[in-house]
């Protein structure tokens, strides 16, 4: 309590001139990171209520980089951690959400789509260096590929959006072009997996995904083979011709794609299977 308190009275010393930044500086660096976040917030609520006396949603209105540097309060906000969708040196109204999170919401999918829309309709303008890593790149780039897959297939059924990412050149030159074909290499093993993990459930189709991406890992995996495709009502089965791979290899890939209505044959263990 001593402590803070000295910052609360080194910050006053600096604001009437009497001392320079450099005093509260110092002190405020804390003994490590974690108390040196903790003597920010404290400062920065401090300033807010008892100086300022404004209201949460009077920081968030109102906090701007003239007034933060007019306070002399760089050295807190620059220890606030920003989600990376935003800039911590303009995107200031998040400072009120950080202090009051019960009081003042944040809409993380209203700021990852703006921050990516401007990226996209300007391409001098880029994306913050961490917004596909650390913690939130995966959610925000399983956001983004949501939004770009809405605006696209409009209206359309589930089927014509897996028909799509399965011919792997046209998809890929798609996410490129929008800026998602790295960060989806780094999240999941295929676009066909990402575009069936973000799908809504009501959308989903298990039997056409498993389908696709079960031919997909054949041909990644230059497995030369004949496969032919038997309808039922029932199930959908792929008798394996001609193979070239051994029957535990395709064990692996039956494992792999466990799904009640894909059966994957070995050659001899079809035919043997029919006598």
């Amino acid at each position: 309590m001593a402590k803070i308190t000295s910052i609360y009275m080194d910050y006053e010393s600096v604001m009437i001139k009497k001392k320079t930044t450099k005093n509260y500086k110092v002190i405020l660096k804390g003994e490590d990171e974690e108390q040196g976040l903790e003597h920010a917030t404290k400062l920065l609520k401090y300033v807010f209520e008892n100086i300022l006396e404004w209201s949460p949603r009077m920081i968030h209105d109102y906090f701007t980089p003239e007034i933060k540097d007019w306070l002399n309060l760089d050295v807190c906000t620059r220890k606030i951690p920003f989600p990376p969708e935003l800039n911590p040196h303009k995107d200031l109204f998040y400072i009120a959400h950080y202090l009051y999170p019960d009081v003042i919401s944040y809409n993380k999918k209203s700021a990852v789509l703006d921050t990516y829309n401007k990226s996209i309709e300007n391409n001098n303008n880029k994306l913050p260096k961490d917004f596909f890593r650390n913690n939130d790149g995966k959610d925000n780039f399983d956001i983004c590929l949501k939004y770009v897959i809405s605006e696209k297939f409009f209206l359309s059924d589930s089927k014509e959006i897996y028909d799509f990412f399965a011919k792997h050149r046209q998809a890929v030159n798609y996410l490129r072009e929008k800026e998602l074909y790295l960060p989806c290499e780094r999240y999941y093993e295929s676009m066909l997996e990402a575009v069936h993990h973000i799908l809504p459930e009501a959308e989903k189709n298990d039997t056409i995904y498993y389908k696709y991406r079960l031919n997909e890992i054949l041909s990644k995996a230059k497995i030369k083979c004949t496969v032919r495709e038997l309808k039922s009502e029932k199930e959908i089965k792929y008798k394996i011709l001609k193979n070239s791979t051994t029957f535990r290899q395709f064990k692996k890939f039956q494992k792999k794609f466990k799904h009640k209505d894909i059966v994957i044959y070995d050659y001899d263990e079809y035919w043997e299977g029919k006598k």
